[in-house]
Formats: C-alpha cells, sequence, structure tokens
C-alpha cells in the first residue's frame, strides 16, 4: 500500500468510527515534548511515534512514513499525534454506508425536501420506466428550514435557484419536512407557494455550464388539505440559523452536507444521508475551477475528509438530488455555512476537484429582507 493510500485508509478508518481529526483521540500515556529544543521536530516526537503505533497495531515504519505525508501536508506534530493515536486495524468491523451515514431521528430537525406530487400514472405517461420508486421519481432538491418564528402553519425553506423557477410555484410542488425517509409517508408536507430567486441569477441554458452567481432561491410554503393536522416536535422540525460569519476555511471548520442524492453511480436511498466535508482554500477552489473572485465571494467550495487527506476511497460528497441542500458545521450549534450548487458529473471520491456551494453569508440581508417583508 501506498503512503497516499495508506494515510487515506487512516482517515477513513478514523471518520468510519466516528472521530475527527481536531480532537484527541485519547490522553498520551507520556508527556508530548513541548517545543524549543535543538533536536528535529521528527527525532523529537520520535519515541511517542513508536509508543503510538504499539498502543493502536501500527506498524512502526508506516508509522513514521505518515508523519513525513503529514508533516509535509503542514500539520502540526500534535495533530499528526492525535490522528496516529485513532489507526483502526482495518480488519475491525465498521458500517458501510456508501454515499455517506444515515442521519438518525433528530440529527437534521432543519432538512426539507422539495418535491412534486404527481402519482405514479403522471410519470408512466410521461415514459419513465415503471420499475423506478415512487419516491425517486417525485424527488427534486433538497432544502434548509430558515422561517423564525416557525408555527407549523407556513414557513420559509432555503435552496438553491436552479431547482425551482419562480413560475413553479402555480403548479402544484411541495415542500417536505420532519422526516429521515421519504419513502414511507412520514413528516410534514406543505404546498409551495412562492418562490423568489435572487436577482443575480441567470438560468444556463440547457447543456450549458453550471450558474456561478447567485444560486440561491427562497421557498414560502403554506398548510394546506394535504398537511398532516398538528404541529411537529420540535426534535423533528426546527429551522437552522444562518451563518454570518467568515469563510470556513479561515477558522478550520469542519462541514457536513446531507440530502437524498444519489449515493454512488445509479445507487439511491430514500433514507437521509450525511457527509463529512472540508473546507477547500480560495485559491485552491479557483485553480480547479477557475472561479472569478466576483463569483467566489459568493461560494465555499468543500470536498471528503477521505480524499482531502490522501487519495481515492470512493469518498462520500454532495451528488445528484443533494441540490438545494444544507452545508452546515459540524459542531453544535449548527449554521447554515452553505447551499449545495453544483460539482463533478461523478459524484463521488474519484476525483479532487471540490464541490460547489452558495455561501449563504454572502446572501444572508436578502434573505432577512425578502422573509421579512423588509
Amino acid at each position: 500500500m501506498t503512503i497516499r493510500k495508506l494515510a487515506a485508509a487512516l482517515a477513513a478508518w478514523m471518520l468510519l468510527a466516528g472521530a475527527t481529526p481536531d480532537v484527541p483521540a485519547r490522553a498520551p500515556s507520556t508527556p508530548v515534548p513541548a517545543g524549543g529544543t535543538d533536536l528535529a521536530p521528527k527525532a523529537q516526537y520520535a519515541h511517542r511515534v513508536r509508543e503510538i503505533a504499539r498502543e493502536v497495531g501500527l506498524d512502526e515504519a508506516a508509522a513514521s512514513e505518515l508523519w513525513d505525508y503529514y508533516t509535509e501536508m503542514g500539520l502540526p506534530p500534535d495533530e499528526i499525534l492525535a490522528m496516529l493515536g485513532r489507526y483502526i486495524p482495518p480488519d475491525t468491523p465498521m458500517p458501510a454506508t456508501g454515499g455517506g451515514r444515515p442521519v438518525e431521528r433528530g440529527g437534521a430537525p432543519y432538512q426539507a425536501q422539495i418535491y412534486q406530487p404527481w402519482q405514479r400514472a403522471v410519470f408512466d405517461r410521461q415514459g419513465f420506466d415503471g420499475n423506478t420508486r415512487l419516491w425517486l421519481l417525485q424527488h427534486m432538491c433538497g432544502a434548509s428550514l430558515i422561517a423564525p418564528g416557525w408555527t407549523g402553519r407556513s414557513g420559509w425553506a432555503v435552496t438553491a435557484a436552479h431547482c425551482l423557477d419562480p413560475g413553479d410555484a402555480k403548479i402544484g410542488y411541495r415542500v417536505r419536512l420532519g422526516t429521515n425517509n421519504v419513502a414511507d409517508g412520514s413528516g410534514f408536507s406543505y404546498l409551495i407557494d412562492r418562490v423568489v430567486w435572487h436577482r443575480d441569477y441567470v438560468k444556463p441554458r440547457p447543456g450549458g455550464p453550471p450558474a456561478r452567481h447567485g444560486d440561491i432561491a427562497l421557498v414560502h410554503f403554506v398548510a394546506d388539505a394535504q398537511t398532516r393536522r398538528g404541529t411537529p416536535s420540535r426534535r423533528d422540525v426546527a429551522p437552522i440559523t444562518l451563518d454570518r460569519g467568515p469563510r470556513p476555511e479561515e477558522v478550520e471548520e469542519f462541514l457536513a452536507v446531507s440530502g437524498w442524492g444519489l449515493t454512488g453511480p445509479e445507487r439511491s436511498t430514500s433514507r437521509l444521508m450525511e457527509a463529512r466535508l472540508q473546507p477547500v482554500p480560495e485559491a485552491g477552489c479557483n485553480r480547479e475551477w477557475r472561479i472569478s473572485d466576483a463569483a467566489h465571494s459568493g461560494t465555499v467550495c468543500a470536498m471528503s475528509q477521505l480524499m482531502a487527506l490522501g487519495g481515492s476511497l470512493d469518498a462520500p460528497r454532495s451528488c445528484k438530488g443533494d441540490s438545494g441542500g444544507p452545508l452546515v458545521n459540524r459542531d453544535a450549534p449548527r449554521r447554515l455555512i452553505g447551499i449545495v450548487s453544483w460539482n463533478f458529473a461523478g459524484c463521488r471520491g474519484d476525483t479532487e476537484k471540490p464541490g460547489v456551494y452558495t455561501r449563504v453569508a454572502a446572501y444572508a440581508d436578502w434573505i432577512g429582507s425578502v422573509t421579512t417583508g423588509r
């Protein structure tokens, strides 16, 4: 196994185990040497590296190579020691979830689905495959509940502008809240009665490149005869706070994206899934996608932590069907940092290109003006 793949494997085992590289996994059994000695960094920490390798069952030579690899990546010594301390032997049973992790009930109460409520007969007349599951035919995009003062009878959600046209508010599209499984009939469904595009959004021509400015839309919805009676519990349905802070890469913030998009080539699931990401610096995103400075001020780039830490392991990321869904900070309390906008067509971690998300902080004032009528 190459050191790049070993580093990716280490990251994979860490993430599947639920660990994150910013919190030490265990207290060191011997003190970590302080700086200021005449020893070179590797020699200074060599004893601790060997000790951790023995504790977790990692070959000492591989641990040494991993130290060199992460040092070249610019990680400080204490973070490298913490990562080595999270090594999990490859034969340890781990949950396999395909394109991410299933979100448990209450894990993303702000998550919304935009869907078309037509029955199978309508899709059959349109020539769709009769074997395709109904929920998959109905599903359009993700969205995030943002309405302040949520009452359960009406509200606002935010999504990507490329998901809905303003005229779609007249033809019966709906928002579903409070469910992690869009195939079992759970949750609360509401009628969309208004769609507002940002003024900078220009709809791309068919087959053309994605819009790089203003890919954000506000969706107003109301209860109707199809809406279940009662008020959703706060555990299942709750608005998310809009991010107004600095760019996530500036504060080294780890991210998560969720949705009902494809989990692989021709693979889908009705369960809400979440993938762990990390932000990509502005320079790296510009280099990969040639995004102009003007466009980049309104976008955030992010990629799978597995890709960022060493290579492709079929790493989860946002994909077709996730558009419009939330990009949030992983630590509580969660804030809406981005909206899924566009990505590499393959959707999986077999490309080093990051996904592109509309940056909510750049549009927070506009969102407030529309939702409050100011």
